[in-house]
């Protein structure tokens, strides 16, 4: 699997950490975006949804029953060979919710 690490922090990608986890873990993306999903919040992340960008629904919930805490990180698996980009939507253990597409 092609991994690379995304971190959320307070709903924004901290660059300079995924610069810095990718060069450690010599990650590549070249065709595949599947990745690493590291939850950087300091909050319990309840549901975790990811699709790539051209998929019109979320599917189902990554985390089935259960939760990702703080430093946690959770594999996402997505088909190879269509396209890198992908959307997300985290749902807290408090309820709030991102989307970043």
């Amino acid at each position: 699997m092609t991994a690379y690490v995304v971190f959320i922090k307070d709903g924004v990608n901290d660059q300079a950490e995924l610069d810095q986890y990718n060069a450690k873990a010599g990650a590549s993306i070249a065709g595949n975006p599947s990745f690493y999903f590291v939850n950087g919040t300091g909050l319990t992340i309840r549901e975790v949804y990811v699709s790539l960008s051209t998929d019109s629904n979320w599917g189902g919930d990554r985390l089935g029953q259960n939760v990702l805490q703080p430093g946690q990180r959770l594999q996402v698996s997505l088909p190879a060979g269509r396209v890198c980009t992908v959307d997300m939507r985290v749902v807290y253990a408090d309820g709030r919710s991102f989307e970043r597409r």
